[in-house]
């Protein structure tokens, strides 16, 4: 007799899978101590109609495990976590495409933006626009590989439940870009009515026109920023935006319950 489980997240390693609201360790134990098949992956999860995480980042088959997910019935999944280490190990295209099976549930994301993610599908639509339709995610991690013109503010606006954002990129972003966010006083009205209690930024720099959208649109409930700059020193920005600004910024980044600013570059 089947008995049907209801624990609300699940870990599959190489050689076990662990239940983690569970009391036994190593429900399945497969003899042959191998990869799973699409059929043991598929019966497992009709067993756990009510999970809602299951990770990837300890295994060494990701990417069948994915493609196996495509065929489950997982009607409550909110995270399916592969962990950063794994993202050079997985196409980007197959994880956005198994986020999307489950985009009316899933509530974090880890997106990476580069040219196999650029058109999701065969009406070329831009995998941006698809976010729209994820209308649970609450917290993304996004690395653009991609497009200089993009920047933190404009995935805000196709995700306007998110709470935590964390925007990674070593590209210069555009100043033209910036300046038409500042240009638009409707969309950056937006920001004012965001979820957002956490934003990472995670950038190559900083210009005096991303340092100005920072200091007069930051979201009235933001409770922790994060920045990091790869290839400025504290001494290059200032001399980038001014000091006038840059007391500017560090007042305002100071007004915020938790904050932490480092420039890595050297000067």
């Amino acid at each position: 007799m089947a008995i049907t489980l209801s624990w609300e997240a699940a870990t599959l390693r190489n050689r076990n899978i662990t239940l983690v609201n569970s009391p036994f360790q190593d429900i399945l134990d497969y003899k042959d101590q191998g990869k799973y098949t699409r059929l043991d992956i598929l019966e497992l999860f009709e067993q756990l109609p009510n999970l809602n995480e299951i990770g990837f980042s300890m295994t060494k088959h990701p990417e069948e495990y994915l493609e196996y997910l495509l065929d489950a019935d997982m009607r409550h999944i909110g995270n399916i976590n592969t962990g950063s280490n794994l993202l050079s190990r997985i196409r980007s295209d197959l994880l956005f495409s198994v986020y999307y099976e489950f985009r009316s549930s899933i509530t974090c994301i880890l997106l990476v933006y580069d040219k196999n993610t650029i058109n999701f599908n065969s009406q070329q639509t831009n995998i941006l626009d698809f976010l729209t339709q994820f209308k649970k995610l609450t917290k993304l991690e996004l690395y653009n590989e991609h497009d200089i013109s993009l920047t933190s503010f404009q995935i805000q606006e196709n995700c306007s439940n998110l709470e935590h954002l964390e925007f990674i990129s070593d590209l210069p972003i555009s100043e033209s870009a910036m300046q038409h966010v500042l240009d638009d006083k409707r969309r950056i009205n937006l920001n004012f009515i965001s979820n957002l209690t956490y934003l990472g930024l995670n950038i190559s720099s900083l210009s005096a026109t991303y340092t100005r959208y920072l200091v007069d649109y930051f979201p009235n409930q933001l409770t922790d920023l994060d920045i990091m700059i790869s290839s400025l020193s504290i001494f290059d920005w200032i001399d980038i935006v001014g000091m006038k600004l840059a007391l500017r910024f560090m007042e305002k980044a100071g007004s915020i319950d938790k904050t932490y600013t480092e420039f890595l570059g050297w000067k």
